[in-house]
Parts: C-alpha cells; sequence; structure tokens
C-alpha cells in the first residue's frame, strides 16, 4: 500500500464536511482516484471520510427537523419521512402508477371546445376503440 498521505486526508475530509462531493474534494487536494483507492483502504482514512459525511448530514437535517418539529410544518415532517423511512411512508415515488380514465367524459371534455369555438368536431375514437394501458413512473 502506498504512503498515505495524512494531511490530505484531513483536508479531503474537511471538503466533504463543507458539503463538497469526495471527488471534488480530491481534485482540490491533487489527489488522483487511483491513489485514494488505495488510501480508502485504510480503516483510519474510511472512517474518517464516513464521519465528515454523517456530520455533514446530521448539519443539513437539523434545520429541516427543527421546520417540521417545531414550526409543526408538516411538508418538511412529510419529507422527512418518506426519505427516512421509505417502506412505510412511501419512499421516493417511484414505481408504478395507475390512471383510470372514463373515455366518455374525456370525449365530451374534449368536444366542449370545439363546440364553443363553433368548430366542426372531429370524429373521435370510440370507447370500445381505446386501449387502457398503465403507465410507470420514473
Amino acid at each position: 500500500m502506498p504512503k498515505i498521505d495524512y494531511n490530505k486526508v484531513a483536508k479531503i475530509c474537511l471538503h466533504v464536511r463543507e458539503g463538497l462531493p469526495l471527488n471534488r474534494a480530491l481534485i482540490m487536494e491533487g489527489v488522483t482516484k487511483a491513489e485514494w483507492e488505495e488510501w480508502i483502504k485504510d480503516k483510519r482514512v474510511k472512517r474518517q471520510v464516513e464521519e465528515a459525511e454523517t456530520l455533514l448530514m446530521k448539519d443539513l437535517l437539523q434545520p429541516l427537523m427543527e421546520k417540521a418539529v417545531k414550526e409543526r410544518n408538516w411538508r418538511a415532517a412529510e419529507s422527512l419521512l418518506k426519505r427516512r423511512f421509505p417502506e412505510e411512508w412511501g419512499g421516493t415515488g417511484e414505481g408504478k402508477i395507475n390512471i383510470n380514465i372514463n373515455v366518455k367524459e374525456l370525449e365530451m371534455i374534449m368536444r366542449k371546445p370545439l363546440e364553443i369555438l363553433g368548430k366542426p368536431q372531429r370524429q373521435l375514437p370510440s370507447a370500445d376503440e381505446v386501449e387502457i394501458i398503465d403507465i410507470e413512473e420514473g
């Protein structure tokens, strides 16, 4: 394993702690990706980076928590619940959604502007001719 520059590791962790993505922190300190991949194998280096990321996360989370709890802000609370407990509170919104369309009502809605404008109605497909499909979100 190449010699680890712990001074650079400390500076990289400071950049990460301040919100800079790790790849940009490496650039700031002139550390190549190949060097970093060797350095991160050291448990102490890995622990320092994880600690910097955790402290940043804690600092960014605190204002949301305060807004959610102290100000009884339901949107902030909902956002935190969805991200912290995705299984119970809906997660990221990925997955399938179902859209139910009443074709007869849709036909009437589509014809109304044409009637108002006095333009001839174009032939719309009948309910039997429309295929309903599932739409996937994401």
